[in-house]
Order: C-alpha cells, then sequence, then structure tokens
C-alpha cells in the first residue's frame, strides 16, 4: 500500500534537512553491517498539498548554498522513486522556514539554526516544534563561549 507523501511525512524525513551542512568531510559512525539493506518504499505525491506544483512536482525551498547537497539527495531519491519530482527554490536560509511554515515548500534545508522567530511561527501554525536533522556541521556554526585569558603582569 502506497504511503500518502503528506506535511508531516516530510517534515520528519526532511525539515531542516541540510542545518548546518558544510564543504568540509566529517567524520561519521561506521555504518551498521547487521542492518538491513534500503528498500525503497512506495511514495506518492497528493497533489492537494500546497507544496505541489502545478507540474506535479515538490517545491523545496531554502538556502542557496545548498542547491548542489540537494540536488545530489533528489538524484538518489529519484532513483528508487521516479515518478517523484522536486522543484528547487534556493533563496536563502531566511526563505526557508517562512516557506514551510506556509506550506509552499516539503522541507527547509538551512545551513544555520532556525531563527527564534521562525521556531514560533512554526509552532503556532502546525502545533508542535519544527525538527531539524543535521546532516553536518559548517566551519562557521555555534562555539562555546570564549573565556578570556588574563595578561600575564609585566
Amino acid at each position: 500500500m502506497p504511503k500518502q507523501l503528506t506535511s508531516r511525512m516530510l517534515l520528519a524525513a526532511g525539515v531542516l534537512l541540510c542545518a548546518g551542512h558544510s564543504g568540509a568531510a566529517t567524520s561519521a559512525p561506521a555504518p551498521d553491517a547487521s542492518a538491513a539493506p534500503y528498500v525503497p518504499q512506495a511514495v506518492t505525491v497528493t497533489a492537494s498539498q500546497p507544496y505541489v506544483l502545478r507540474d506535479g512536482s515538490v517545491a523545496i525551498v531554502g538556502n542557496d548554498g545548498l542547491e548542489d547537497v540537494i540536488q545530489s539527495l533528489n538524484a538518489l531519491f529519484t532513483k528508487t522513486h521516479p515518478a517523484v519530482r522536486f522543484s528547487l527554490r534556493m533563496e536563502g536560509s531566511s526563505a526557508g522556514m517562512p516557506a514551510l511554515t506556509a506550506g509552499a515548500s516539503a522541507f527547509a534545508p538551512l545551513t544555520r539554526d532556525m531563527w527564534p522567530g521562525d521556531r514560533s511561527a512554526f509552532r503556532q501554525v502546525f502545533g508542535y516544534d519544527a525538527t531539524p536533522i543535521r546532516i553536518g556541521y559548517n566551519g562557521h556554526g555555534p562555539r562555546p563561549p570564549r573565556t578570556r585569558r588574563r595578561r600575564p603582569p609585566t
């Protein structure tokens, strides 16, 4: 039985898919050799969803610096789900969360944390918090507070 591609499923699968992405390599845990191989599940795109465009493609609005990453992920997804197409509108992180909240995007690839106002607006519309899913970290992300070093007396 095909699963319906709904806002909540896409939210769980991809909201802020790329929050904190960087081009730098990061170490990841080794894959679990005992894990079952990926088996694609049937997916249908419900045309009545607001993020589905007239041509039937799924809209993704987010950070333009992640366009190559999202295109690569889309290419992998469409290999196993050829009937699903994506249309990217990569205008910046500040466009992603408002588009997600308005229903104009299936998920919101960001290169930073959500702003408090965006988080609050999403919660007000949907009644729950958006779920960040980090796939990497950039070199300019949050850092622990700096401690001041005292200069030695001269």
